[in-house]
């Protein structure tokens, strides 16, 4: 599974100081950097920019002056994954050197930078952070900048099916995209509302879902074999499991829009419900989480319940099929109404004292509780 989040920071492997020239503490510049771009001026509003976007870059994307305001208003947030490096970074007091590895020429007089972000916190021990490319475009009488998704994917086939706007490599499975398409109409009338637009990007799976969203490496991208991103602020979903058809995904821009402060444990555990988790539906993954329950006595169930770093077979959060199975079993007794009360619940307070507000189930009888949600699988 690849974690609901989208940012931008880069590193590649090490590049000798010895063969590169320091603009300040925070960016190198390789000798290489502008091999293609001659005009010295060009070169030096770039980095100029470059350095202020860096540098504005914990303010959030509507708040960095080098990020274009019309662009923003398309997406809010196109630079997430910076972000969350960046604040990564702070949080560990890490020391992060970028370094431009490359400004390219490209179509309608913008460059692609490559960057590289290496902590060398350690100096005997430098660690690849991630590689990844930034779009730059002069607007007026400054450079801006833009996520590359557009750039890399400016000659894929653009495809409506219904309610779903597809963005793919290869031609899209007709079939398929109906499916989702109804899947998606059935849960705007579940929740009832209209259906929400999504657009819909296939990847062949995360590797190649990042390199498109500007990631040459980042090791999210070697978390699965398949998986997916919903990009909630613009119902865009980024499915990296060489499909039409990513149903869990879908159910997260429903609980966003209508349940902003829901907790991540019923969220997850109601997608996974209705949408099923690393290709498998639900009836599917309950075994898997039955045998990790028998075959470790020594785990606690409650504890089990909001741990997503235990994963099962399929590597699948156990978290998100318990949490699944008691969706389902709160949907089959006491319908929407239950499912939206516990989509309501604050996600700060305790998910017990959540839950047992919803059908009286605390962590005192919660073991036996899913014992029982799991009996009917083998």
């Amino acid at each position: 599974m690849i974690r609901n989040i989208l940012l931008a920071i880069f590193t590649v492997l090490f590049v000798n100081t010895a063969f590169c020239q320091s603009v300040d503490s925070t960016l190198i510049i390789s000798d290489y950097a502008f091999s293609l771009v001659n005009n010295a001026n060009i070169q030096k509003d770039i980095t100029s920019s470059l350095k202020g976007f860096l540098d504005n870059i914990d303010n959030g994307s509507r708040n960095n002056p080098f990020i274009d305001p019309v662009y923003i208003k398309k997406d809010m947030e196109p630079f997430s994954w910076f972000i969350i490096y960046d604040n990564d970074a702070k949080s560990t007091n890490s020391k992060i050197n970028t370094i431009v590895l490359s400004v390219l020429p490209i179509e309608n007089a913008s460059y692609l930078i490559k960057l590289q972000y290496m902590d060398v916190t350690n100096p005997c021990n430098k660690k690849l952070v991630l590689i990844g490319s930034l779009i730059t475009k002069m607007v007026g009488n400054k450079y801006y900048f833009y996520n590359a998704v557009d750039h890399y994917t400016r000659f894929w086939i653009k495809q409506k099916i219904g309610t779903i706007n597809y963005v793919s490599a290869t031609n899209v499975n007709q079939i398929n995209a109906e499916v989702m398409n109804k899947f998606n109409v059935s849960l705007a009338r579940k929740f009832g509302i209209k259906p929400i637009q999504i657009t819909y990007y296939k990847f062949e799976d995360p590797e190649q879902l990042f390199k498109i969203m500007g990631f040459d490496y980042i090791p999210n991208m070697y978390y699965s074999t398949s998986g997916g991103l919903a990009q909630q602020w613009k119902n865009t979903l980024l499915a990296g499991n060489n499909s039409e058809l990513y149903e869990h995904e879908a159910v997260h821009f429903y609980t966003a829009t209508l349940f902003p402060n829901r907790s991540k444990v019923a969220d997850e555990g109601y997608a996974t419900f209705l949408g099923g988790s690393g290709g498998k539906n639900l009836n599917q993954l309950a075994p898997f989480a039955k045998n990790y329950i028998k075959n470790h006595p020594e785990k606690n169930i409650t504890e089990l319940a909001t741990d997503f770093g235990t994963v099962v077979e399929g590597n699948v959060p156990i978290t998100y099929i318990l949490s699944a199975l008691i969706c389902r079993d709160i949907e089959h007794k006491y319908g929407m109404n239950g499912i939206k009360k516990l989509l309501k619940l604050n996600a700060g307070e305790d998910y017990f004292n959540n839950l047992y507000k919803v059908n009286k189930i605390d962590k005192t009888n919660f073991g036996s509780y899913v014992n029982g949600l799991l009996r009917e699988y083998n």
